[in-house]
């Protein structure tokens, strides 16, 4: 179930990259600067080596809305 899963954000982690992971095994990168969108499987890829954000169009849409909230929230 989603809405179990504890994510935190990075928003200091550069002022223009800025990055959300789920406690159990997601990790969302996005570039404001380049645009470039990345999503990893700790769980199955902790080197962060395989971006699976258009293989997993579904967790990225979910992590992005997560960080946009966080970001945007007012």
């Amino acid at each position: 179930d989603w809405s179990s899963d504890v994510c935190s954000s990075d928003l200091n982690y550069n002022r223009n990259i800025f990055a959300l992971r789920s406690e159990n095994r997601w990790k969302l990168i996005l570039n404001f600067v380049t645009g470039s969108r990345e999503l990893y499987d700790l769980s199955r890829d902790p080197g962060e080596k395989k971006n699976l954000f258009f293989e997993e169009l579904e967790t990225s849409a979910r992590l992005q809305n997560r960080l946009f909230q966080e970001l945007f929230h007012d």
